[in-house]
């Protein structure tokens, strides 16, 4: 799958007119969510059973396309003026698409654990010890 753009922050667009995997998976998971919930009982979210179960695993992929979508287009907003974005944002896509295949750091289960809880200033030092380029510093320095 190709990269997503690297200014892939215009909410507008994205729920529009992007054609990236990551607004794809996003919109067809709050579809397939809404889809579902239609005409159902209106359980509590404490509720174990099979239908309430079945909802939750639904709702969960909204959740996972929803935290992967965001932390992407965030990125790439924080560093829209910095010279090595591409090869920051296409590590952050591959965190996004191969969750078992990146060294187990990202896999489903971290994306839904963590995902939310992690500051984008972590992505940034995490990238700044895998390739020693400084995001954070470089961005501050140059000012808006």
């Amino acid at each position: 799958m190709p990269l997503p753009s690297l200014k892939h922050y215009n909410y507008d667009d994205l729920d529009g007119s992007c054609g990236c995997a990551l607004c794809n998976h996003y919109r067809h998971a709050v579809k397939a969510y809404e889809a579902y919930i239609q005409g159902k009982s209106s359980h509590v979210w404490s509720c174990t059973c099979a239908e309430c179960k079945t909802r939750m695993k639904i709702y969960e992929e909204v959740l996972l396309s929803s935290l992967k979508r965001e932390t992407y287009s965030e990125l790439s907003f924080l560093c829209e003026n910095h010279p090595d974005k591409g090869p920051f944002l296409a590590w952050v896509w591959r965190a996004t698409q191969y969750p078992d295949g990146h060294r187990r750091t990202f896999s489903r289960a971290w994306w839904l654990d963590r995902g939310a809880k992690v500051p984008l200033g972590w992505w940034l030092r995490k990238w700044k010890m895998l390739s020693g380029v400084d995001i954070i510093n470089d961005l501050m320095k140059k000012g808006p």
